[in-house]
């Protein structure tokens, strides 16, 4: 995105940490001929109290033409607000009439990592009239892809479009995570295919859940079987495995019902705090067995989950027997 050069205050929002780091470092970059702690000040929003932001933001430049105040955890901007131990010495006016009549050598940068937006402060109806709002969109399914090639290509590696895809499938969604696992491949070796992913990137728990519902709903039991020898010799207990499994059929119940009221995939990915992709898949998986088999099973992992914690039944055989008779 291209800011406003006319512009003095701004606000960025979204989820994704890193790109909400590079938004900020483009927007300085943009706006400062240098950054250095003469005319770059960095404020904690639930740290510092709204009048003080404003007092920071009426000071001139010392030694440069510009000046730049970032207000990272703007909470007050935010419906969730929650509690806040300065909630009660804040004023707001002061803040609002800097927003109103901003100093033309002086950038006012709200950062915020939730784009719940409060409409009916004060501070954020005057953002809305004068600065420039970028709210960052959630990564989905072909928004990651364009999202991983660049970040490979910025880093001067090539990755293969098969290892780019089990990448992020591994990562889970957790873009931080996904940084992370690239930057360790890319010291490895700067062109990456499928082999490299599948030796480096391990697979978290929820992939593997993932992987063994999906194996259960196309009637694949040889897979799901599969999958649970292999997290049984990484001493993964069939505790955890049915509390999991339960919690991936409360998603499904949950996902079949929104669907059902006509929620668009992106309103239920919000609703729900998951990314569009992996809500797209589950919405696809659910709708192989009927409302109806969907509570049955989870009725049957809360029964198993139930003899196993009373030693009932040795705990490997019976999840065993839960794939052996899924349907």
């Amino acid at each position: 995105m291209i800011y406003n050069q006319s512009k003095m205050i701004f606000l960025i929002a979204g989820s994704q940490s890193p790109i909400l780091k590079k938004q900020l470092n483009r927007l300085l970059g943009e706006r400062l001929s240098a950054i250095d702690d003469f005319n770059l000040s960095r404020l904690d929003g639930r740290e510092v109290l709204a009048q003080d932001i404003a007092y920071e933001a009426s000071l001139p430049a010392i030694g440069a033409p510009r000046k730049a105040v970032v207000i990272e955890n703007p909470y007050f901007l935010l419906k969730d607000k929650g509690k806040n131990k300065i909630d009660k010495e804040q004023k707001y006016q002061p803040l609002v009439e800097i927003i109103e009549n901003p100093n033309e050598e002086i950038d006012l940068i709200f950062v915020s990592d939730s784009v719940d937006l409060d409409e009916k402060s004060e501070v954020v109806k005057a953002i809305r009239k004068k600065g420039e709002i970028n709210i960052i969109p959630e990564l989905d399914a072909s928004r990651w892809f364009q999202y991983g090639k660049s970040y490979f290509r910025s880093q001067k590696a090539i990755i293969d479009n098969d290892a780019l895809r089990e990448l992020i499938e591994r990562v889970n969604g957790d873009l931080n995570a996904f940084i992370n696992e690239a930057n360790k491949l890319i010291l490895y070796k700067n062109q990456i295919n499928l082999i490299d992913v599948t030796l480096m990137v391990s697979k978290p728990l929820e992939n593997n859940i993932f992987a063994m519902t999906k194996a259960l709903f196309r009637g694949d039991k040889a897979a799901a079987l599969d999958i649970f020898s292999d997290l049984r010799t990484n001493n993964v207990e069939p505790i955890t495995l049915v509390s999991m499994l339960a919690n991936q059929f409360r998603l499904m119940s949950q996902i079949r019902y929104l669907d059902a009221q006509g929620y668009s995939l992106g309103e239920i990915a919000k609703r729900l705090g998951m990314p569009d992709f992996r809500i797209r898949m589950s919405l696809q998986d659910s709708k192989k067995l009927s409302r109806f088999a969907i509570t049955r099973n989870l009725d049957t992992l809360y029964n198993l989950d139930l003899n196993i914690k009373s030693g009932l039944i040795d705990r490997y055989y019976a999840f065993e027997l839960f794939i052996l008779n899924f349907a």
